[in-house]
């Protein structure tokens, strides 16, 4: 099968006779020839025979003989010197890449454990701020009933809030008189909510989606505006007031 595991080469007997003349030749030969089989069997190991001795009387044979059986153990030698460094830097190639992968999953782990951690510290600093505020109406406008926000217990507020209040609902259904119909037709069902602070804007954002039927035909409708009014109560923070005019 092709390309092979190993390659048994056997050459130096004939060329022999050309003598130390023909030396020089045999060896480039050779060389080259190795490094077309290279090509074709990526990662073969060679086996390199050399000539067998002649017999008797063949004095002058043998000599050539013994040079090229010389030579070709050099042949081979650094052939092998050149498959262990091959082996060596495919070694380091792989050793390098694993020590990459290890240090991106550890920095993986740990950074994402750094980025918890953090997301932890805020939320955690955040609940600490919305306990020291009064229960009931929390305000991020000037009004006679209820805790003025500052800026930061503001954010705070808008990120630990998750509902809206039916007050919050029916206060922006105001100025959308389909949106009122929709709601009281559909028994006051809100489809879903949201409540999210927006960084631009340093500020807190606030709506819903109403879905129902007026007049035999079906409606979803999306309300949203600003979250400027808050309601505390003994287990959670809600939006009571949405400005969306």
């Amino acid at each position: 099968k092709w390309p092979a595991n190993f390659l048994v080469l056997g050459y130096g007997m004939n060329e022999a006779f050309s003598g130390t003349e023909g030396l020089a030749a045999f060896k480039q030969s050779y060389r080259t020839h190795l490094k077309q089989l290279t090509k074709t069997h990526p990662g073969c190991r060679f086996i390199l025979l050399s000539p067998t001795a002649a017999q008797e009387p063949a004095e002058k044979v043998n000599k050539h003989l013994e040079i090229y059986s010389q030579a070709i153990a050099e042949i081979a030698q650094k052939q092998n010197q050149k498959s262990d460094a091959l082996k060596q830097i495919s070694g380091l190639v792989f050793l390098t890449v694993a020590i990459i992968f290890i240090f991106n999953v550890i920095d993986l782990f740990f950074g994402l454990d750094e980025n918890l951690a953090k997301k932890n510290a805020v939320v955690e600093e955040n609940e600490k701020m919305i306990s020291t505020l009064p229960k009931g109406r929390l305000n991020f406008f000037e009004s006679q009933e209820g805790h003025k926000l500052s800026k930061k217990e503001y954010e705070a507020v808008c990120k630990n809030t998750k509902i809206v209040t039916q007050r919050a609902v029916m206060g922006a259904n105001i100025t959308n008189k389909l949106a009122q119909q929709v709601y009281m037709n559909n028994g006051n069902l809100v489809v879903e909510s949201f409540v999210k602070w927006e960084n631009d804007a340093e500020a807190c954002y606030a709506g819903y989606t109403l879905n129902g039927v007026v007049d035999g035909k079906e409606h979803s409708i999306k309300i949203s505006g600003q979250a400027k009014g808050f309601l505390k109560t003994s287990i959670d923070t809600r939006v009571y007031f949405i400005k969306n005019y």
